[in-house]
């Protein structure tokens, strides 16, 4: 069984504790006492958790599952860099003139700009 305080501060009521039976954890089972307990802020939160395990669900099993069917952060950096590099693997270094061409094409002999 874990613990799950439920703190209704919008409503000023003092915590509010379920129990939830937690036989379908993934192993290493831990003990009650070793695992963390999860707050809930939220008077909705704890009441929809409550609809959901009418049903003989467990607690546990509820919030599991539903951290399983939430997408994982995506890596914004490491989409930029990949963008980054995108764009700088089809500017081939072909396509960038030398400094000698580019002066050749925009100065003249006098080094006047043309």
């Amino acid at each position: 069984m874990i613990a799950l305080n439920c703190e209704l501060s919008q409503l000023g009521c003092a915590s509010t504790y379920l129990d939830l039976d937690c036989t379908q954890v993934y192993p290493p089972v831990m003990t009650r006492r070793a695992q963390q307990p999860i707050t809930f802020r939220s008077d909705r939160a704890a009441h929809r958790l409550a609809l959901l395990t009418r049903s003989g669900r467990s607690q546990a099993s509820v919030i599991e599952e539903a951290l399983e069917r939430m997408p994982l952060p995506h890596d914004v950096e490491a989409e930029l860099r990949a963008h980054i590099e995108t764009i700088l693997d089809q500017a081939s270094p072909a396509s960038i003139p030398s400094m000698a061409a580019f002066d050749g094409s925009e100065y003249d002999e006098r080094g006047q700009p043309r």
